[in-house]
């Protein structure tokens, strides 16, 4: 008798850190993009009006908090924060 058994579903536990830029440093080389793998980093226009360049933003929700872009921004702008603050 062959007995049927039910699809294991896997889940990942999200990482309690989140990646967060900050814009004022930001100067948005997107180097931070190349790097993520899980592409959760987006460019977007400077919130600054006098500042004509764009930055780089987390989107929370896909980050799995790795810490690649924190490892590899040049400008050491992006930290590691607990998800409830973003």
């Amino acid at each position: 008798m062959i007995e049927e058994t039910k699809p294991r579903v896997i889940t990942k536990k999200k990482s309690k850190l989140v990646a967060l830029i900050d814009e004022e440093t930001c100067t948005g080389c997107e180097v931070c993009i190349e790097f993520c793998p899980v592409d959760c980093i987006t460019v977007v226009r400077n919130p600054n009006p006098e500042i004509l360049t764009n930055v780089c933003r987390v989107i929370e929700e896909p980050c799995t908090g790795c810490t690649l872009c924190v490892k590899e921004c040049p400008w050491e702008c992006i930290a590691m924060v607990p998800r409830t603050i973003i």
